[in-house]
């Protein structure tokens, strides 16, 4: 289970790095209802096929395979690369209790 919560703050983490990059707003929408919904589950993502992955509601063939990923390797490969494009102040400036990308984005 505790690879749920790790997933899913992971999959928060991405909407905001996609948010501060201004990509498009459904995609940015899917990570954080996916991130919800594993946080949520009573079964952990490891025991779960894909076909199980993607009944969950928000998580699609994409999404799915990031989970997976993450299972097998302990990291998604689409949000290290996000967080290595966004400036180290920037990233900083998100763990601000209360300073969502929007704002923080503002601020650079």
């Amino acid at each position: 289970m505790s690879d749920n919560l790790a997933i899913a703050r992971i999959l928060s983490e991405t909407a905001d790095l996609l948010e501060l990059k201004e990509a498009n707003p459904f995609k940015i929408r899917a990570y954080r209802r996916a991130a919800l919904n594993v946080e949520g589950l009573s079964k952990g993502v490891d025991d779960l096929s894909r076909e199980e992955l993607r009944e969950i509601p928000g998580i699609g063939e994409e999404l799915a395979a990031k989970i997976e990923e993450y299972v097998r390797t302990g990291s998604i490969h689409a949000h290290d690369r996000l967080k290595n494009e966004i400036p180290a102040a920037l990233l900083a400036l998100l763990a601000v209790p209360g300073l969502g990308p929007k704002t923080a984005r503002l601020l650079q």
